[in-house]
């Protein structure tokens, strides 16, 4: 994805204008040599003090000319320049970040009342931090003045606060490097140039609102973006969890600060409680407004649905191939004893025998994959459910991290197996409905609040609603391919979603917003669009999508003309945040899955050679034994010891292997050998270390 940092080194090729799309190189670029689009666009490119987001020709090529671009910056700015209107924006260059762009500055917008506030909230209560001495001392040779801590945010602040008040687009990072932009390591007021538009344009989208859903916009106070509705309160504590967690799922708080008996369950207390402990600033009744919670509980698929399937599957499973928890657990221990004797029957053979009864991460992955249930039940990703398993972490589970799970009655669609057939049929019945129209099916079916999402509650509603006799587990299932919890516009017709969200960036980047828009376009002031009208000026302006089919999926009525209740929707349904969350979440398991290809990986792993030996040296020591060095005693003892630790490979072309050097004559006496391992992803070496 576009809004991740970029560690590939720099290997393009010149810039060539007949080849490919010149954003996508420009893009492409952006991110090899500077690490991230955002980034380099403030840094660089959209640099101004009055941040207008607008970049001319010249500052183009300025900005290239640093950036030590060898190709023909002036060609590029008019290939990218399609519309001829003599500047170029993010959304030109990049969508992805600039939608991330796009909701941090309206987040900012609705949460904060001033630069001032800004920098206060996300400051925090870690003043003390602050500039560095050494940025103090390099900024005192420049003759510039310091700005005292309590003017400034620094990363760790940001990182920190930024959830607090509710932000739940991710890439907190990659914002708070494109904020720095003088690279001091803080920022200061003098840093958001651009807030005071991004304010002014929030409070005339707020005064454009019909009387009574102005209310539900209007921000009088700091923190009042968590509070604007109950989908973006659910989102921006869920994302909040994330953040505080370890491994990309929320699983870690979920027990530790709101459900440490494990029941699956929270009360309104519960939250509320962990709020006040962590300082969360959200409107808890508002999140709470959000979740389905009959009898005063909401259960784990309200904050974490991935998690909740994930263990509801593992559970169905479990169930199906033993007959139980305790069952399956005894099962996988005998199946990773049987993967592990030979590594173990040295080292472990005077270990006590409940000190066995620990899986890993690739021991569980290994058992779980060896058993076959019958039926349908399976376990689809045994190293995420070990990640949710081991929430403390520890790095290894044992029976008391699972029987939690003996308790738990998951509500039976949790378990479904989705089906891409039923889901689809369900589509088919409900835009049958209404007259094929996807946007028409979405606002008065699916997503009746608003919010731009649509849960499982609303998803069963909306069955019956439709008198649909199809299995909505299934269904549901079937179109939320990415666990996310909801469904959007996206998930019914991704054609004309895709291209609602061009037309959404586009009011927002031209006017401030789409009922703005909607005004400017009205030049009569007849309060209603014609077709003509709609069409002929966004056609002959910078939007790149298909404006005809934006006029079409936007007339619910099928009428000659467009109202504004027809168009201002999309001001409320930030989708651009909507994005930012999705993009952040799939970084986070792209990353989390690349962290456990490392650790599963023994070609991967020599960074935990000295701990395994430590550990193994001293548990296969005779007792009353203080000298590890009994290990490696004999070549023999070395040569199962590495087999042990996965380290037994054949060597590549030019290397000896680990073992071959282990048994040199010149090693046989293993008091003088030591491991160092410097670089996680190369071979440990041995080297002689005095005796």
């Amino acid at each position: 994805y576009s809004c991740q940092l970029s560690t590939t080194p720099l290997r393009l090729m010149a810039f060539n204008p007949t080849a490919g799309d010149a954003s996508e190189f420009l893009a492409g670029f952006l991110r090899h040599t500077v690490g991230h689009v955002l980034i380099a666009w403030l840094r660089y490119f959209d640099s101004d003090d009055d941040g207008d987001g607008q970049v001319s020709l010249e500052e183009f090529t300025t900005a290239l000319r640093r950036l030590n671009f060898k190709g023909d910056a002036e060609v590029m700015f008019r290939q990218i320049d399609a519309d001829d209107s003599g500047f170029l924006t993010l959304y030109e260059v990049d969508g992805k970040c600039a939608d991330l762009w796009a909701a941090f500055r309206a987040w900012c917008a609705e949460t904060f009342g001033s630069t001032e506030d800004m920098v206060a909230q996300l400051r925090g209560s870690l003043v003390e931090l602050g500039p560095s001495e050494g940025d103090k001392r390099a900024l005192r040779k420049q003759r510039s003045a310091v700005p005292p801590a309590e003017c400034t945010f620094i990363r760790e602040q940001f990182l920190e606060n930024a959830p607090r008040h509710g932000w739940f687009g991710g890439f907190e990072d990659a914002i708070f490097t494109s904020l720095d932009r003088r690279k001091t390591g803080y920022v200061t007021q003098a840093d958001l140039p651009w807030f005071e538009k991004a304010r002014s344009q929030h409070n005339r989208r707020v005064q454009m609102r019909p009387a009574g859903n102005r209310s539900t916009m209007m921000n009088t106070a700091p923190g009042a973006a968590a509070k604007r509705n109950p989908m973006q309160a659910l989102l921006a504590f869920m994302s909040f969890l994330r953040s505080c967690s370890m491994g990309g799922n929320l699983m870690q708080t979920w027990r530790s600060l709101l459900d440490p008996d494990g029941s699956l369950h929270v009360q309104k207390s519960d939250v509320q409680r962990a709020c006040a402990q962590v300082g969360w600033r959200g409107d808890v009744s508002v999140l709470w407004s959000a979740l389905d919670a009959p009898n005063g509980r909401a259960a784990l698929e309200e904050f974490g649905f991935k998690e909740a399937r994930a263990l509801a599957l593992f559970r169905a499973w479990a169930y199906a191939a033993a007959g139980g928890i305790q069952e399956i657990w005894q099962r996988l221990l005998s199946l990773e004893r049987g993967f592990q004797r030979r590594r173990r029957s040295l080292l472990l053979q005077q270990q006590p025998l409940d000190a066995l009864d620990t899986l890993d991460r690739q021991a569980f992955a290994f058992a779980v994959g060896r058993i076959q249930a019958p039926g349908k039940a399976q376990v689809e990703d045994p190293n995420y459910l070990f990640s949710i398993l081991d929430w403390e972490p520890h790095g290894k589970l044992q029976y008391k991290d699972l029987r939690f799970l003996e308790f738990w009655e998951p509500v039976k669609w949790l378990s479904e197996q989705p089906d891409l057939n039923v889901a689809a049929s369900f589509k088919e019945t409900v835009l049958s409905k209404y007259g094929n129209h996807p946007v028409k099916a979405w606002r008065l079916c699916l997503d009746m609040d608003g919010t731009g999402i649509c849960r499982w509650v609303a998803f069963n509603q909306a069955c019956e609603r439709i008198q649909w006799k199809g299995n909505c587990a299934k269904a549901w299932l079937g179109l939320d391919k990415q666990s996310l919890g909801f469904i959007t516009l996206h998930n019914i017709n991704a054609e004309v979603a895709e291209n609602l969200a061009l037309f959404r960036r586009w009011c927002f980047a031209t006017y401030g917003g789409v009922a703005i828009a909607f005004h400017a376009l009205d030049a009569d002031g007849s309060g209603s669009l014609s077709e003509e009208e709609f069409v002929t000026v966004i056609q002959n302006s910078s939007f790149k999508g298909d404006a005809l089919a934006a006029w079409n999926a936007l007339n619910l009525e099928g009428s000659d003309i467009l109202s504004e209740r027809e168009m201002d929707f999309l001001d409320d349904m930030e989708l651009d945040m909507l994005a930012a969350y999705v993009s952040a979440t799939e970084a986070a398991e792209q990353l989390e899955a690349e962290k456990h290809k490392v650790e599963m990986d023994p070609t991967r792993r020599a960074s935990t050679v000295c701990a395994d030996f430590r550990r193994h040296s001293i548990v296969s020591q005779p007792q009353g034994s203080d000298d590890p060095s009994l290990l490696l005693a004999t070549p023999e003892s070395r040569v199962e010891s590495l087999q042990s630790l996965g380290l037994h490979r054949e060597p590549e072309v030019g290397s000896q292997s680990l073992v071959s050097l282990m048994t040199l004559p010149s090693l046989v006496d293993s008091k003088s050998v030591k491991f160092d391992v410097e670089s996680p992803a190369g071979p440990a070496s041995l080297s002689k270390a005095p005796k």
